[in-house]
């Protein structure tokens, strides 16, 4: 880089640096002003669940099939703010049963008074959705729908009498010579509108819960406000601001007008989890050193010496979790690893949005909270009669392994992409992990042949046999609730992935062979996998390689076949002899001219190489024509792909006319003669352009093939 364009860059991002952020971020305004805001947008004094549930529909939703459900897919869980690297996939349907709580929270139905207990196996997405919700809570609250607002006390010393100035400092806890400060922020962050007595609060809100809400999507553009929109103001002021509010009160005479216009400073609130604003997390410590100050703050012992008394609010800091996260979120890692008695704070706070500091009367707060735990701890929990209040107070929200193949394997490629630096991934390595997890996390079935792998293939959206839809949907009924809560964690699987990266001994590529044999010898020291799962889990690692090493045969064999236009023509000589047999019509040939019966020979040769006999051949070909029609009625191309028991018949028929071409057991024993090789290098070739092979990762696979048919292993 020369001069110029190095001074050009830093002139380039300095002046990017005017406008970082938005200086309505810092807006500050009077008492009187903040009032007429919050009657002409209501919305700046929701509760922490109303803003919770706001956050999440500011990024919309689309209708999303589950079975023949149709659920809301909430586009929020994508994790717009950081380019997906929190989105949570393949568990819509608890999401949506999630939001619904929140919404349920929003509209003052009890859950409002209730922790959210996120609940699944290690792993699980837990911490993400929590993450999830900490960053969009903070970047609502940076939006013109996210506004909400605080306050400070202040007093101005050029427009006020010295008295009055001394009098604040002395209840802001400040001097002039330690602090040169004129103002104290409230350290709970209170609602602005608190700060009205109750009863002109209760007046308040008949006005506030009539001015109508802006909705484009209704007629006329404004609607009333629906339950979870309705405002309640509910709670009192902290310690600190009632200590300064009476004090004033007793200075004015009663005079509250005179407070608000003097002495109160309405400024913009913006959480964040760096500054601890609106957003706290607690984490479990050792039992001995567990302080409940942690959660509702402590004694300023250098302050009492000064004020005199424990109870004084100057000598306190209002620290705490609980005070940190009000009118936000508060996320309690592994709660029920917390002492009993540590958690007896979570009861009021739940139940009555009350916290007891030491020496204080109960404070009010304003928070969502939510916690996540593993099952054993979820269980002892539930065998624990002396914890039934706690019990009481928790919504269980089930957040298991995803089932579905695509979903798990979106979880990988967020972090393996198929080219990673010079790195190059094998196809099928991803896929195939992928489902390896997923069978460990299912149930064998009580339908004779219903292996967990066969579920997997299901869950994909794959037809198997007479599935069908419904038939999957029982399948999955039948263990509901119970399958994604143990298996093989994602975590394991991406450590495993990572070993086989870094490897020297694989080559430059990621291949499904490097990560089985990962897969395969981590097992014995994973600490997450029962001594009895072991096996089982060994075995349905080998069931996977069989399925992969069926899908490169396939691969193997359909770059041998050729092309795809040697797949399309025979396709389409094979569906004009369809076609003529179930409409009992002759076929003209091409080369006579003449009028013959359908082909019975060429029909035969493609449809045995799937198991099609005499007996079920009318079948399947009455099956083709009805598919053939039925796409063409729908707009849609029939072409070989349409049925994927036809394209493999044809794959293999070309396979089998061209096997001689090629000895491909000849790279078995490594003896190759130079003719021979020009053949494998464009074997070789049709790998890398039709499938995603490279140099390595096709050789590695041709060999297995080769090896596989020298052993007499070719599956008929």
């Amino acid at each position: 880089m020369n001069r110029n364009s190095g001074e050009s860059t830093v002139a380039l991002l300095m002046g990017r640096l005017e406008g970082a952020e938005s200086a309505s971020l810092y807006e500050e305004m009077s008492f009187g002003d903040y009032l007429s805001l919050a009657l002409r947008s209501p919305g700046v004094a929701y509760s922490a669940h109303q803003r919770m549930y706001q956050s999440i529909l500011a990024h919309g939703s689309t209708p999303m099939k589950v079975g023949r459900d149709t659920i809301p897919h909430y586009k929020f869980f994508e994790d717009p703010f950081e380019n997906g690297a929190d989105a949570v996939f393949g568990l819509d349907d608890r999401l949506a049963t999630y939001v619904d709580v929140i919404k349920a929270a929003a509209s003052h139905l009890g859950q409002e008074r209730r922790i959210l207990i996120a609940h699944g196996p290690v792993g699980s997405s837990k911490s993400t959705l929590a993450r999830l919700q900490r960053k969009g809570l903070v970047e609502f609250s940076k939006t013109d729908a996210g506004k909400l607002y605080t306050f400070s006390w202040y007093v101005d010393p050029n427009s006020a009498a010295q008295e009055i100035v001394e009098r604040c400092l002395d209840l802001f806890g400040l001097t002039t010579a330690k602090f040169h400060s004129n103002s104290i922020a409230c350290p709970m962050h209170d609602e602005p509108l608190l700060l009205l007595p109750r009863q002109t609060r209760m007046e308040l809100l008949g006005t506030l819960n009539s001015v109508p809400i802006v909705d484009s999507t209704v007629k006329g553009g404004t609607r009333p406000p629906r339950d979870e929109e309705i405002v309640t103001l509910q709670g009192e002021l902290c310690p600190v601001c009632r200590f300064i509010y009476r004090g004033l009160m007793k200075h004015y005479k009663g005079n509250l007008r005179e407070i608000l216009e003097k002495h109160i400073r309405v400024e913009r609130l913006v959480f964040s989890e760096m500054d601890r604003i609106g957003i706290g997390s607690f984490r479990p410590k050792d039992e001995k050193n567990q302080d409940s100050t942690e959660l509702s703050g402590d004694i300023n012992y250098r302050k009492i010496a000064e004020y005199g008394a424990e109870s004084d609010p100057r000598a306190f800091n209002f620290d705490g979790e609980f005070e940190v996260a009000n009118r936000g979120f508060f996320y309690v890692e592994e709660i029920l690893k917390l002492d009993k008695a540590f958690l007896y704070d979570f009861l009021g706070a739940t139940q009555e949005h009350q916290i007891k500091p030491k020496r204080f009367a109960e404070i009010h707060i304003d928070e969502v909270l939510m916690a996540g735990t593993n099952n054993p701890e979820y269980e002892k929990l539930r065998a624990d009669e002396t914890m039934e209040a706690f019990r009481d107070r928790t919504t269980r929200i089930d957040i298991p392994y995803v089932l579905r193949l695509d979903d798990e394997i979106r979880i990988y490629r967020k972090v393996y992409t198929f080219t990673r630096g010079s790195r190059h991934i094998a196809p099928h390595t991803i896929d195939m992990a992928s489902l390896w997890a997923i069978t460990t996390r299912l149930e064998e079935s009580a339908r004779p042949g219903i292996t967990p792998l066969i579920k997997a293939k299901l869950y994909a959206g794959e037809r198997i046999g007479n599935m069908n839809e419904d038939m999957v949907m029982e399948l999955f009924r039948e263990h509901a609730g119970k399958e994604g809560m143990r298996g093989i964690s994602p975590r394991y699987v991406q450590d495993k992935m990572a070993s086989a990266f870094v490897a020297d001994l694989y080559g430059n590529c990621l291949t499904p062979f490097a990560v089985f044999r990962e897969l395969r010898d981590g097992l014995a020291a994973n600490s997450l996998v029962p001594a009895g799962r072991q096996q089982e889990y060994a075995k349905l690692l080998e069931q996977v390689i069989e399925e992969y090493e069926d899908i490169i045969k396939t691969e193997v064999q359909a770059a041998i076949a050729g092309d795809e236009k040697e797949t399309e023509n025979l396709f389409a000589k094979y569906l004009d002899n369809v076609f003529a047999y179930v409409n009992k019509e002759k076929i003209r040939n091409p080369h006579t001219g003449n009028d013959e019966p359908p082909d019975e020979r060429l029909m035969q040769s493609i449809e045995a190489k799937i198991g099609i006999n005499e007996r079920n051949r009318d079948e399947f070909r009455q099956k083709i024509v009805t598919l053939s029609a039925s796409l063409q009625r729908n707009g849609k191309q029939f072409d070989f792909r349409s049925d994927p028991k036809l394209e493999e018949a044809l794959r293999k028929k070309l396979f089998d006319d061209r096997k001689d071409y090629i000895k491909l057991t000849s790279l078995a024993t490594g003896v190759v003669d130079k003719e021979e090789q020009k053949k494998i290098d464009a074997l070789m070739e049709r790998l890398r352009t039709q499938f995603g092979y490279c140099d390595y990762c096709a050789n590695l696979v041709l060999t297995h093939v080769a090896s596989i048919f020298a052993r007499g292993d070719q599956k008929k």
